[in-house]
This record gives C-alpha cells, structure tokens and sequence, in this order.
C-alpha cells in the first residue's frame, strides 16, 4: 500500500486537495510506522503538517493516532498518552456540536482506532487504575453531552404523525397487503425525521469520565462494588472495585464464547413467555436456562467481586441487554447496570434527599396502559393504587403517543405497561405502543425534560442496538442519555401474567422505601419464573435510606433458590408482552 499511498498524496497535491493529499500522507507515514522505517515516517509527517481546528474531525483524528504511533515507537508513552487525551476530547467537543442523540452517537465511529489505544496501552501497565480511566474515556461520550431541547417543528409533527399511520399500515397489511411499498415509505419518512434532527445545534457543553478517585470514594461511601468489563481484541477484561475502594484487574476469556451463551439465555427467555408451551418443552427450556446461567457466571464470575453488597456492573454495550440478575454470582444482590460508571456516578449525585424518613418524597407518578395486552389496565389500577395517598397519581389507562410524551415530561416517575419494540437497524424508532400509534424513541429526544424514573413494563424495550465506542440507542439508552437516572425495562419476552405480578411487587417494595435495585432483587425472590427486568443507569429511590431493614441480606441465595426461580410452570395459555 506504500507506493500508492505516496502517489495519491503526489497527485492530489497537483490537483489542489489539501486535505486528501494530507489523508494520504498520514496513512504512508502510518505504514512506514509499521515497517520500522522511522526516519519516513517522520518526513511524511512533517510534510502532512499539524492539524488544525478547521480540519475535518477524521482527519484530526487520524493526526493524533499516527502521532501517537511515531512516540510509542521511542518509548514516549507519556506523550503518546497526551496525544490520545487530546484527541478524545476533540472528538467529545466534535459530538457536542450535534443536537441529536442519533447524530451524536454515529459520530463516534471517528475514534474507534483511538479509544482501541487508549485502552490497549492501559492494558499494558496490567494495573487496574489506568484501565478503568481508559474504558471511562470510551464509553458513551452522548451520555456526557449536557441535552439542549429542539425547537419547536410543525414539519416534524407532520412526519411522525405520518409515519405512525405508515406503521400501523404496514401491519395490516402485513397478511395479504403492500408490505415492500409501505415498508419503503416507513423508510423514506424515518430517513427524513433523522436529517431533521441532524439540523438541531448542540449545546457544545460535555462533562468529562469521573475520576478514579471518585468512583473508589463513592464505592466506600455508598457500601456499592463496582465492575467495568471491557473488551479488546476479542478479549474480556475487567475492573473490579469492592466497597472499601480496594482494586483488581482481570481476565474473563473470549467474548465469542460469553455472546454464545448470552444468545442462548436470551432465546430460553424468549420461548418461556410464548403462551401454552407444552410442559414438555417448559421443561426443556427451563433446564437449558438454568444451564446457560451457571456458565455463563462461571466464565464472569472473576469479575465479580465476592461480598454479597450492592453491585453496579457496567459492561460493554452488547452486554447491556444480558439478565445480569439470573447468574449465580448475582442472584439476591441488588444489581444496577449501567452505560458508564461515570453515569452511575453522575445519577446518583443528581438524586436528592430529604430528611430520612421512608415515606416518599413529595411528587408525582403517572401509570400509563397501553392496548392489546390483557392485563395492562390491571396492572396500571394497581400500580397507581400503591402510590395513591402518597404522591400525586395519573392514571392513564388509555392513553395516546401525546399523552404518553407529556407525561414523560412533566412527572417524577412514569410506568409504562404496553407492547414494546425495539427496532435494531433503526433504534430511534423503537418504540412503545399507545392508543393511535407508537410513541418513538427519536420523540423523547425533542422534549426538554424527563422523569426521575421509568418503569418500561414492556418485552425488550431494555436492548439497545451497539454503535462505534460503546455508543448505545434503543428507548432504555435514549432516556438515560436524556438524564432520566434510573429505567427499569426487560431485555426479553416475558407473561403478561408474570409481568404485573412483578411490576406491583415491585412498586410496592418502592413505597416502602427500597430503591430500585433493592426492590427488583427482592421481587426475583418472590415469584416462581424468571425475571428479565434490569435496573439500568442508578438505584432510584422516593426515599433517602438506600437500605431498608426488612431486605434479606444479600448474597445468602442457594443454588436451590435459583432452580426454584428459573423453573417455569406449565400453566393457562396468557397473552405475551410482545405480539
């Protein structure tokens, strides 16, 4: 490739690109970089020149990465930790400039070459410190940009509204109808919607990763273990830190073998919501959980410190939407799961308290239903009885995409019970379903505020589709991104039977004082079939006290209780969350 690279950098000169003759100078003095010839590497550097503000931000990018290979070859790593340091936060004021969360995340695929060195390069030293600094730098720099609320855009209303008609079209139709030309169309107007939102300013204000300091502080002071897992060339790795602030490095294997099994949990999961399983096939199903569970968390279970505390795990973002709470190592300790520590970190310090009592604190509580589930209207009447008296309820049973919207902008804590999709070549427009159509991932990122916490009591709405450095979208992400500090979604399908009883449970122990995690952990214990619901972002509670006394201590779970909890009974056919 060295000849050619040099020609075209020859060429485009003459022709009078700059900027291409440069790329192309870059890439050459990369490959000599690669062959040891340093002294060419250097002229062609030299030659490229030093990057500029005005310089597109892959060609700046690629400046530093190169740079940093011309100092790692003389041992100049503290320079070469610099250049990256630089460069990370180009990128992060380049991504602040966009005031859409799709836009935001895309754009990260400019630094994954750099974030892979940065992190290769703390793995290096083999201390843990530096590489939990270098995964906080990596993961989800969206997350970090301070949000700006678009103006207001009549074409933009016109648009969803359209394309919610598309979509319950394109359903219809779907047994004898059109599906090739609505789908088209479906496609055209999303594509649309996202340009739109390409146009909005940025507030060009981002927050850089919290420190290692503070998050080993905020492991000692709120009694928490922390886990960072990583991936790097196909390799897991993680950080572990305990609640006394102690530290530890690891090695978990091939991720190739954890995605495996994760496949499998999750596709167990799946057929144990279908409704009217044969017992047979219950049984089956129930094993081969139980099975991907214990080894899936023997391959983790390094990871995981060995306390029985609290734990906040924040993994790569294909392991965003695993049931962290069914490994062995896990069962009966209050879990969070989380993009970054550094979101973790930030949620929990957002949280106010109040004077140390266990009744909730003053605000309000929407309870919203969905259609075509036959017990969301139910769930929805229990749920918002529990708060009654309490809190300022609104009940909603038959609420519409608007209705929903507002709500998720106007009240503290919002639960959801309706259908859930989530749409992974298009994750702005997964969505939850509403009395005349679909409310839209992409609608929550054009409000201005968000709730405290949201209950998504809906099939697998807590996935989210992977982009370039640890960049997440799907409803779950979408809200975190936007502040909301705590969502509890499923990752799977799940009875609706099952869900109410989980979702009022779980409810009630929130009434009672126990934060979010607290009280997921304690609902797992007290229902007979697997839970998929996860607590993501920070442990959100109505009350100060992030401990009640009548929680069972943690970790004390046996191996007989998991079996109890992942066996499924063969019972009455019930509807499913998800169609």
């Amino acid at each position: 490739l060295l000849p050619p690279a040099r020609r075209l950098a020859d060429e485009f000169e003459a022709a009078g690109f700059p900027l291409q003759s440069r790329t192309a100078l870059l890439l050459a003095a990369e490959l000599e970089l690669r062959v040891d010839d340093d002294d060419a590497a250097d002229a062609l550097l030299e030659r490229a020149g030093p990057s500029a503000a005005r310089d597109p931000i892959g060609l700046r990018l690629h400046t530093r990465l190169v740079t940093a290979d011309r100092w790692e070859k003389r041992d100049q790593i503290r320079k070469v930790r610099r250049v990256i340091a630089r460069g990370l936060t180009d990128l992060a004021t380049y991504q602040a400039q966009f005031g859409g969360i799709d836009l935001q995340s895309a754009s990260a695929v400019h630094g994954v070459r750099l974030v892979a060195r940065d992190l290769g390069l703390a793995m290096r030293t083999g201390q843990p410190g530096p590489v939990l600094a270098a995964v906080e730098r990596s993961r989800a720099v969206s997350s970090r940009i301070r949000p700006v609320t678009p103006p207001a855009d009549e074409r933009t209303a016109e648009l969803l509204a359209d394309l919610r008609r598309q979509m319950d079209s394109s359903e219809s139709a779907a047994g004898g109808g059109r599906p090739d030309r609505l789908r088209g169309q479906i496609a055209d107007l999303q594509a649309e919607l996202q340009s739109r939102a390409w146009l909005h300013q940025g507030s060009r204000a981002w927050r850089p990763p919290t420190t290692v300091p503070d998050l080993r502080a905020a492991a000692a002071g709120d009694g928490w273990d922390l886990v960072a897992v990583a991936e790097l060339g196909g390799q897991l790795a993680a950080v572990s830190v305990v609640a006394g602030g102690r530290m530890r490095l690891v090695s978990l294997g091939a991720s190739d073998a954890v995605r495996a099994w994760q496949r499998r949990i999750g596709a167990d999961l799946d057929a144990l919501a279908h409704p009217g399983l044969p017992a047979t096939l219950v049984a089956a199903a129930s094993s081969s959980l139980r099975h991907g569970a214990v080894e899936l968390g023997r391959m983790l279970a390094a990871a995981i410190p060995d306390t029985g505390r609290r734990v906040v795990i924040s993994p790569p973002g294909w392991l965003l939407s695993l049931p962290w709470s069914l490994l062995p190592p896990l069962v009966g300790r209050p879990l969070v799961v989380t993009p970054s520590l550094s979101g973790w970190h930030r949620g929990r310090l957002d949280q106010s308290v109040n004077d140390g009592t266990v009744t909730p604190r003053p605000g309000s509580v929407a309870v919203v239903a969905g259609p075509g589930l036959a017990r969301a209207a139910e769930e929805a009447a229990a749920v918002a009885s529990i708060w009654d008296g309490h809190v300022i309820v609104r009940h909603l049973p038959v609420a519409s995409p608007s209705e929903l919207s507002a709500a998720m902008g106007s009240t503290g804590v919002v639960h959801v019970a309706a259908h859930g999709v989530h749409r992974g070549e298009n994750p702005m427009f997964s969505s939850l379903t509403m009395t005349g159509g679909p409310l839209f991932a992409y609608e929550l990122d054009q409000r201005g505020t968000v709730p405290e916490h949201v209950i998504l009591s809906a099939c697998e709405v807590g996935r989210s589709t992977v982009r370039a450095r640890e960049e997440t979208l799907g409803l779950t992400s979408v809200l975190l991104q936007l502040g909301t500090a705590s969502v509890t979604a499923g990752v799977a399908r799940v009875h609706d039977d099952v869900a109410t009883e989980i979702m009022v449970r779980y409810h009630r122990a929130l009434a009672e004082g126990r934060d979010s995690a607290e009280a997921l952990c304690l609902v797992a214990g007290q229902v007979s079939q697997p839970s998929p619901f996860v607590c993501f972002g920070t442990a959100w509670s109505a009350a100060p006290s992030r401990i009640s006394p009548a929680l069972p201590a943690y970790g004390t779970t046996t191996t007989g209780q998991l079996a109890h909890r992942t066996a499924v009974r063969a019972t009455e056919s019930v509807q499913p969350r998800r169609r």
